[in-house]
């Protein structure tokens, strides 16, 4: 019998980003620390994700994030792939050297994401379930 994956990291990191997103941040220095805490949730949503669907016993599953999330929407894990490829592209962009406006767009996408990813950490806990 295959041993459920652990979700903690991923919630933990949830948990971080729900303190960091409570109040607007009132400078710079707290909206890049929410980006920071967004890019560090993302990469742990996406490898949750990987590994519940090779606990469900997908064996062919690519550690790519656009694939795993169509694997995901597959799998009802998500219910938008579109607006999950939308997070994708903001992670890439907090990766970048960004302007204020950039900065800000992370941010909001930041603030989006938020829910989804508690959604997500709700359905992965269901779909491994032993």
């Amino acid at each position: 019998m295959l041993k459920a994956p652990s979700y903690e990291a991923f919630e933990k990191a949830l948990i971080s980003l729900e303190e960091a997103v409570a109040r607007p941040p009132s400078n710079d220095l707290e909206r890049d620390g929410v980006i920071q805490r967004f890019e560090f949730a993302f990469e742990l949503a996406r490898k949750s994700i990987r590994q519940c669907l090779i606990a469900l016993g997908r064996v062919d599953v690519s550690p790519s994030p656009k694939p795993v999330l169509r694997d995901a929407h597959a799998e009802r894990l998500i219910d938008s792939v579109t607006e999950w490829f939308e997070f994708v592209e903001a992670r890439n962009n907090a990766a970048r050297l960004y302007t204020t406006q950039m900065a800000e767009e992370v941010y909001e996408a930041a603030v989006r994401f938020l829910p989804r990813a508690r959604e997500l950490l709700v359905r992965l806990t269901w779909a491994t379930a032993i």
